[in-house]
């Protein structure tokens, strides 16, 4: 007997429902690709309605901050490359456009707050608090290098 499962083995109906989005969604960007700019005009617009709410967005990262406590030369996030006179992205329109987002889409499966590091972004207990209170987001993933301990509320 294996101790290591497929994800079909695990959950069968989800996996076989997973394997033709992906391809339907790899099909439709190559043929989306092959079209001229005004076809491709003509296609969003016949059929932006159609699939309104029907979107799943199975990974999005939210950057919020560049600051970081580290300064690794091969960031994974590209953080050395931001310019330093901006170290914060602004809360509200972080928080307009992923409703934009969510207003289109029927749900989110993994929302990622990253920085640099997060924990360091002035109003990270608020942006949380924000995207725990979307009901499309279905789970959230803070990605931190460790070295900031989190406040007891974040925590929480």
């Amino acid at each position: 007997m294996s101790l290591s499962m497929s994800l079909e083995e695990k959950q069968p109906a989800r996996g076989k429902q997973f394997d033709a989005l992906v391809t339907r969604c790899y099909d439709d960007y190559c043929f989306y690709n092959r079209m001229e700019m005004g076809e491709r005009r003509r296609f969003v617009a016949e059929h932006s309605e159609m699939i309104k709410n029907e979107l799943v967005i199975p990974y999005m990262p939210v950057y919020l901050t560049t600051r970081c406590t580290l300064n690794c030369a091969k960031c994974n996030n590209l953080m050395p490359y931001f310019k330093a006179d901006r170290p914060e992205f602004d809360p509200e329109k972080i928080k307009e456009s992923l409703q934009k987002i969510l207003s289109v889409v029927k749900e989110m499966i993994f929302c990622e707050l990253v920085g640099g590091e997060p924990f360091l972004y002035s109003r990270f207990e608020e942006m949380l608090d924000f995207v725990a209170s979307q009901p499309k987001i279905r789970q959230i993933v803070v990605v931190t290098n460790a070295t900031v301990i989190p406040s007891a509320a974040v925590v929480e």
